[in-house]
């Protein structure tokens, strides 16, 4: 089982993202609720999260799950396939 803080936090390390979370949408619970990631389905809540830096969101590819991110700002960066990786 896994939960999306957890992969958020993944996330967060791989990006060098350690600024201050600023919104959380529907509301920061949906980060704690257990889900299988591997299922087959998108089993995940829907959810965003806003750091001052970066933008959280769910990401599925083939039944698998995990957390994606954008920067917030204009940084010259092209953003990557989301749910090709």
């Amino acid at each position: 089982m896994s939960t999306w803080r957890e992969m958020f936090g993944e996330e967060r390390k791989e990006r060098g993202d350690d600024s201050p979370i600023v919104a959380v949408a529907p509301d920061e619970s949906v980060l704690d609720v257990e889900f299988d990631a591997d299922s087959g389905l998108s089993e995940g809540p829907l959810f965003t999260v806003w750091t001052v830096d970066r933008v959280y969101f769910p990401a599925v590819y083939d039944g698998s799950e995990w957390v994606a991110s954008v920067s917030r700002h204009p940084a010259g960066q092209p953003t990557r396939h989301v749910g090709n990786e």
